[in-house]
């Protein structure tokens, strides 16, 4: 049987502070397979963005990987030479920011970058190049190919920069797609139009998407799989209708009712209490959800929960109260 295309294992990313270490990912474990969307949602500070720079092993100084593995398509990433991460960056590993703007270079014009990649990478001629970024330009959903070919960044709107970096992500036929809040800064029409593409470009393509968000509606719409994550710590994991179904951890539950709903007959969400505290290593211990569990006993200040897979529902959950 073909294992998972990206299995992360145990991960530790620490940021010296204050002769301690600051643990912006704490032992996460996940794993991505063939041909699907794995959704990492949580609040900003939990360590999303950073899991995925740890993928692409560009943790920003003075962070550095620990410990752990990380596994892709059956090569260790932490054991590569850098030449050699730097070539499967952009080919086999593609990646979309949440700010369109800031991944595009304002001076250079739309079809220039995305031949760029084609011209550099795969050593095609400028001809070729070029013909190669108009047919991707059409194939990420924009009509007007000629005009945004030859525009700026700042020449077009907010929703096509963030397609034309999706087609330069893409362009090179990556097998994962790491897509970090793509849709954030996008008005809803919009952010559903992207959401749509990049289900359909998953099928084109045959690659994984990890989609990264802090908003749960947003999952609901595009992950096959959800990985919740709280301060460097995998929570819950588990198929995305069983998420909503029927959330196992206490942060997952208030992540779910803390989502506009509609149907309410008061548009009042439900706030989680207390805010996520980063907390140093010599003062971590047992669960750390614990000051905002409405569930939280004694012993949950000294276990620290390990993930505890509920057979009966292909379901991984970290919770003293709810994994037996």
């Amino acid at each position: 049987m073909i294992g998972p295309l990206l299995h992360i294992e145990s991960l530790r990313v620490y940021f010296p502070k204050n002769n301690d270490w600051l643990p912006g990912i704490d032992g996460a474990s996940l794993s991505i397979k063939r041909g699907t969307i794995l959704g990492l949602v949580g609040e900003s500070g939990s360590g999303k963005s950073l899991t995925a720079l740890s993928v692409l092993r560009l943790v920003p100084n003075p962070g550095f990987i620990y410990s752990g593995k990380i596994s892709f398509d059956g090569q260790e990433l932490l054991r590569l030479r850098e030449k050699d991460m730097v070539a499967l960056r952009g080919k086999k590993i593609g990646t979309i920011f949440q700010n369109p703007m800031s991944s595009l270079n304002p001076t250079v014009k739309i079809g220039k970058q995305i031949a760029e990649m084609f011209y550099t990478k795969e050593g095609l001629s400028w001809k070729i190049s070029k013909e190669k970024a108009t047919e991707l330009i059409r194939e990420v959903g924009i009509q007007d190919v000629y005009r945004v070919f030859h525009s700026y960044p700042h020449e077009i709107s907010g929703g096509m920069c963030q397609r034309i970096t999706i087609a330069i992500a893409v362009s090179l036929n990556p097998s994962l797609l790491i897509a970090d809040e793509p849709t954030t800064a996008l008005d809803v029409t919009t952010q559903a139009h992207i959401l749509e593409l990049l289900k359909d470009l998953k099928e084109s393509f045959d690659m994984s998407i990890l989609f990264i968000t802090h908003d749960l509606g947003v999952i609901a719409q595009i992950a096959d799989e959800v990985a919740v994550m709280y301060l460097g710590r995998i929570v819950e994991r588990a198929e995305t209708t069983a998420i909503f179904s029927s959330p196992l951890h206490p942060y997952t539950e208030g992540l779910i009712h803390a989502i506009p709903d509609y149907n309410r007959k008061t548009n009042k969400l439900t706030a989680i209490p207390g805010n996520a505290q980063m907390l140093p290593l010599k003062d971590r211990k047992g669960c750390l959800f614990r000051s905002r569990c409405y569930l939280a006993k004694k012993e949950c200040e000294e276990i620290i929960p390990d993930l505890t897979v509920k057979q009966e529902l292909d379901h991984e959950v970290a919770c003293l109260l709810k994994g037996h």
